[in-house]
């Protein structure tokens, strides 16, 4: 007589069932990992599309950081252009705002990388200066001068503030692959690359009053693609130095050293409609597209979650 089967599994049996859970273990956690991914960033591009809108807003604002910190003033460079310079006060000294000695803030460049087959997951911010005012001659009147606001920003020859250089690292590892005014033609060759764009006020639409805390007419310019954000830590520390570099060459408009400034005078960069970027994700094969719009409406950003 067959004794019954004692209830229990066999080691086959807890073998099948240990490696079926294991399977959807992993499962489960790839699942939660990658949805976190996602969430991840799509949360990064909403807070670099917020950031971007910040940097244009404060423009528009006319917010110079740390306005009560530094005092300006005009100093002579190599080339005979009055800069403006800025020197830290010391010993809790503070400066009041529109106290500037003819120094007015431009606006904001915001650079990236542009290494052929490069990315970069941070965003350098430039705070722009130029002088107020200038010196031209009056008509009809030998060696007579007369002093007026400057006119363009060419003429307020815009100058980075070194030690106000801001930087954004983007959030969970996000990066940037390329920025241009056209994503389709944006190659490392096409002259659509461009990791720098810039956004100034509109000195010809600004009334006498440049230091006023109100919003105005911004103005958008697109650098040449040869400009590399690391080339900047190497420009000069005052306007009298030689400049050096190819970023501080863009921003203060030198043309022997930065190729591909527009060639019509005034020397000015290309003023651009849109600047388009593409971010991937770190952890997931997700892209997104950041477009930042310049038009009569003003500057306006998008994001669009689409393949680039």
């Amino acid at each position: 007589m067959l004794m019954d089967r004692v209830g229990g599994y066999t080691l086959i049996e807890v073998m099948i069932f240990l490696a079926v859970s294991g399977v959807l273990f992993i499962s489960a956690v790839a699942l939660i990992q990658g949805q976190q991914g996602r969430t991840q960033f799509t949360q990064s591009i909403r807070d670099i599309d917020s950031k971007v809108q910040q940097y244009v807003d404060e423009v528009s604002a006319s917010y110079f950081p740390s306005t009560d910190k530094y005092s300006c003033k005009l100093v002579r460079d190599l080339a005979g252009n009055d800069r403006p310079s800025i020197t830290q006060l010391l010993g809790g000294s503070t400066k009041s705002v529109g106290t500037n000695e003819n120094c007015i803030f431009l606006g904001k460049a915001l650079q990236f990388h542009t290494n052929p087959g490069d990315v970069d997951d941070t965003l350098g911010v430039y705070s722009i200066l130029g002088r107020r005012t200038e010196e031209v001659p009056v008509t009809g009147v030998t060696g007579g001068s007369q002093t007026i606001l400057v006119p363009s920003f060419s003429d307020a020859n815009p100058t980075p503030t070194t030690s106000l250089v801001e930087t954004y690292a983007l959030p969970f590892g996000t990066k940037i692959t390329s920025a241009c005014k056209d994503i389709s033609s944006c190659n490392d060759s096409s002259p659509n690359r461009s990791a720098m764009a810039g956004f100034y006020v509109d000195l010809s639409q600004t009334s006498t009053d440049l230091d006023a805390n109100k919003s105005t007419s911004l103005i958008s310019y697109q650098y040449p693609n040869n400009v590399d954000r690391n080339t900047f830590l190497y420009g000069p520390t005052s306007p009298n130095s030689s400049p050096n570099g190819t970023t501080y060459s863009c921003l203060i408009l030198n043309r022997s050293g930065c190729g591909g400034l527009n060639p019509s005078a005034p020397v000015l960069p290309n003023v651009f409609t849109n600047w388009i970027m593409c971010f991937k994700s770190a952890t997931s094969n997700q892209t997104a597209k950041l477009t930042v719009s310049s038009g009569s409406a003003g500057i306006q950003t998008k994001v669009d979650f689409v393949s680039c």
